[in-house]
């Protein structure tokens, strides 16, 4: 249960000085799968404490509803939404891993809530940004965004403590843009954070409280997957981000609000399931995946797994390519 060991489970771990964001985690129940735990520890940013709660609540039912799925082979319906198809799938592929259908598979593409309509559209937002920072990375396919006085003021706002911000936007695969944000101190990486939305300064908004999320949690700490990295490793990606920044066209950020998501005509493969199990379940959590973008992180591993998919075919984004850059760090 939630609140059942309230004081040991559930935290607010930090709180920022402007304007009072909270960061809170959670330590909750996992899946066991073969040999792999799944991910346990949700976490969240937000002004409201009681936002703050929910998110990390939702976080949780996300990565806890995919592991139940891993190893489950009863079936579930999919629903094409652009070819308004309803397919039967094992549950299996849904879940966390490599399968035939999708390719490799994370937390990618999830949103839980109660209205099923705006988390579809969650959920599809986040396949697209995943993809959209694939193409940033490894084809230098966005801009740079100028950090101008609104921008400045925002940053501000928040309050971040790494020294460099870096921050890029691209819109490749819909009409809406998708911003990623590089942090780093003293020249190493220290944190990212990646965000799509209807409303571009929503978009950057979030991007940049996602970073400062992952901020809190990983600077000066041990448990940061960064900490991995080499003195040459460190020096190769902020050489690589900051020369990204000149190489791409500057461009300053306007309000822009669309109305609808508009793909790019060669996608033509969007699904939706939901990962409930019961039916008494609270709260809906669903998953968008398709069969010709990446379902995961842009990583080395996970691309070299999915490089017949029909998104490295369309940018003509070979091996070579990928391993001519450095491994993109979005987490």
């Amino acid at each position: 249960m939630l609140f059942c060991y309230f004081g040991q489970r559930y935290k607010i771990l930090k709180q920022s000085y402007l304007p009072n964001y909270k960061i809170g985690f959670g330590v909750f129940g996992t899946v066991k799968a073969e040999n792999k735990l799944s991910p346990c520890t949700p976490s969240a940013i937000d002004l409201s404490k009681y936002d703050l709660y929910k998110k990390v609540y939702q976080e949780y039912l996300e990565r806890f509803r995919i592991a139940h799925n891993t190893n489950s082979y009863y079936k579930v319906k999919c629903f094409d939404a652009l070819n308004q198809k309803i397919s039967i799938n094992n549950r299996n592929v849904l879940g966390y891993g490599l399968n035939d259908e999708y390719g490799v598979m994370d937390t990618t593409g999830t949103a839980s809530g109660f209205n099923s309509e705006k988390l579809k559209e969650k959920a599809l937002l986040e396949l697209i940004e995943k993809n959209e920072v694939m193409l940033i990375w490894y084809l230098e396919k966005g801009y740079n965004v100028s950090i101008d006085k609104v921008v400045r003021r925002l940053i501000n706002s928040i309050g971040f403590h790494s020294q460099d911000i870096y921050i890029f936007c691209s819109n490749n695969l819909c009409n809406l843009t998708t911003f990623s944000i590089f942090l780093f101190n003293n020249k190493e990486i220290v944190a990212t954070g990646v965000s799509i939305d209807k409303d571009s300064e929503k978009a950057l908004s979030k991007a940049l409280l996602e970073a400062k999320l992952l901020e809190a949690f990983y600077r000066d700490s041990d448990i940061s997957p960064y900490k991995l990295f080499s003195n040459h490793q460190y020096k190769t990606i902020y050489e690589f981000v900051k020369n990204l920044s000149y190489t791409l066209e500057s461009i300053c950020i306007e309000k822009d609000v669309k109305k609808d998501i508009i793909l790019a005509p060669w996608i033509t493969s969007i699904e939706f399931a939901i990962l409930n199990t019961k039916c008494y379940q609270d709260y809906i959590t669903i998953r968008c995946f398709s069969k010709e973008l990446l379902n995961c992180i842009p990583n080395q591993d996970n691309i070299f797994q999915s490089l017949d998919k029909k998104i490295f075919k369309s940018y003509n984004l070979s091996e070579a390519d990928i391993l001519r850059k450095p491994p993109c760090i979005i987490l």
